[in-house]
């Protein structure tokens, strides 16, 4: 009895994913998080997912990341990385330490682009 209202409570604890696709690479389709959206001002967190067109050469299926935006300054860092195989199973999953964190600037029409457009909305 306990056990099944650990495990609802834990289930009901977890956000609800909204995944919508915001556009298509040349590697696969990329997809954002909604529910994962979180703005102060000018910066926005967001994990978006790149599911690829074929697996890599270690059997990445998708890699999932979570990013910080500042909209103001179209710059953007990478904070964490998860890579998934076709079975769903993680990979690899790494927080990009804070020390080694940096604003870069995003390029123009490229995958990062079309994130930070959904992301700044």
């Amino acid at each position: 009895m306990y056990q099944l209202i650990a495990a609802t409570l834990l289930f009901t604890a977890q956000p609800a994913e909204d995944w919508q696709e915001v556009g298509q690479s040349h590697r696969g389709m990329i997809t954002a998080d909604l529910a994962s959206r979180q703005r102060t001002g000018d910066i926005v967190t967001l994990r978006s997912r790149t599911v690829f067109a074929e697996a890599l050469a270690d059997g990445t299926s998708a890699v999932e990341v979570r990013m910080r935006y500042d909209c103001r300054r179209n710059r953007s860092e990478t904070l964490a990385v998860k890579m998934l195989g076709a079975d769903g199973a993680v990979i690899l999953e790494q927080e990009v330490p804070a020390d080694q964190r940096q604003m870069e600037p995003v390029v123009p029409d490229s995958p990062d682009a079309a994130l930070a457009a959904f992301a700044c909305r």
